[in-house]
């Protein structure tokens, strides 16, 4: 099982509200120097952590993945994830394509739907209803593709067109870069089962885990590899464990219609002390996860303790 670690952009997650860039900085050069495999950026224009007033710092996804490549010499980057409203999908290939070139291999790519309407809105992004999001995701993930491996490509969807598109050069990374698939929602399994080299999933337990990979293997016809991203909250007392805890249940509870629970967060995630949290993630390798994304809190320091106490005796 490889693992990867999810950096701070918008003073989210027990990280400082100020000089995110250095923090974020920082933290990626850290995690490199780890050992970790990859490192993730998540993908806003306004800060999402606070809810709909969206105050606060957000840097950007892409061009914060391309700072980080240059100041690091081996980790992956990839964003957590790519909202597909915000960059048609012939730039988004383009973009990635040039910098999987520069930085030799070191980029992949996961595409959503997006979630935040008010960040949508706010900045006159047009924000139809999720099914038709998907639907957009879906037809962005085959032009992308389509770009990468083929000479030109023709491509007439419901929401896109492409008239005998050309991009040159192709990736470095042959036949192109990975392709990790975010979410669970029917048009992204089948993004997934046509598409996908990954499946990323969020937060669940290793029991509901090993389920999900073993259906989704038997939709997709194949062995499939599966990602998920948790929580990493440990090495202190008690009481400051469920004090993050909770502040992560508040930066995310405004995200769904069923807000996500104390309970249900503590069982889905990878909190507690060393001894617990090195169980979750051994149940995790024999629940079938290939990668693990770990959100520490805090984030520097969580980062640190995770790939010592546990990264290094896996």
């Amino acid at each position: 099982m490889d693992f990867g670690v999810r950096l701070t952009v918008q003073g989210e997650m027990g990280a400082p509200g100020s000089a995110v860039a250095d923090y974020s900085m920082k933290m990626g050069i850290r995690a490199d120097e780890l050992g970790y495999k990859t490192a993730w950026i998540p993908d806003h224009i306004n800060n999402a952590r606070v809810g709909n007033d969206q105050k606060g710092p957000s840097l950007e996804c892409f061009t914060s993945m391309t700072a980080m490549l240059m100041k690091t010499k081996n980790i992956v980057l990839g964003p957590h994830v790519y909202c597909n409203t915000f960059r048609h999908p012939g730039l988004l290939a383009k973009m990635t394509a040039t910098l999987d070139q520069f930085s030799q291999g070191r980029i992949l790519l996961s595409l959503g739907g997006g979630w935040f309407e008010k960040e949508a809105e706010s900045h006159g992004y047009p924000w139809p209803d999720k099914e038709t999001r998907m639907e957009q995701t879906r037809e962005a993930y085959q032009i992308i593709k389509g770009l990468w491996t083929q000479d030109e490509v023709t491509f007439k969807g419901k929401h896109y067109t492409l008239e005998k598109a050309y991009q040159d050069p192709k990736p470095y990374t042959k036949p192109h870069p990975p392709i990790w698939v975010p979410g669970e929602s029917k048009i992204g399994r089948e993004i997934m089962k046509e598409l996908g080299d990954v499946w990323l999933i969020y937060s669940k337990s290793p029991e509901v885990v090993a389920q999900m990979k073993k259906e989704m293997s038997e939709f997709c016809g194949r062995e499939i590899k599966l990602a998920i991203s948790a929580v990493f909250v440990s090495g202190m007392s008690e009481e400051k464990i469920m004090a993050y805890a909770k502040k992560f249940v508040a930066e995310r509870e405004h995200r769904f219609k069923v807000k996500p629970t104390l309970e249900k967060v503590l069982e889905s995630n990878i909190i507690g002390d060393i001894g617990h949290c090195r169980e979750m993630v051994n149940a995790y390798r024999e629940a079938g996860v290939d990668h693990l994304i770990v959100q520490p809190m805090p984030p520097y320091e969580g980062m640190e303790l995770f790939a010592s106490e546990i990264m290094s005796k896996n």
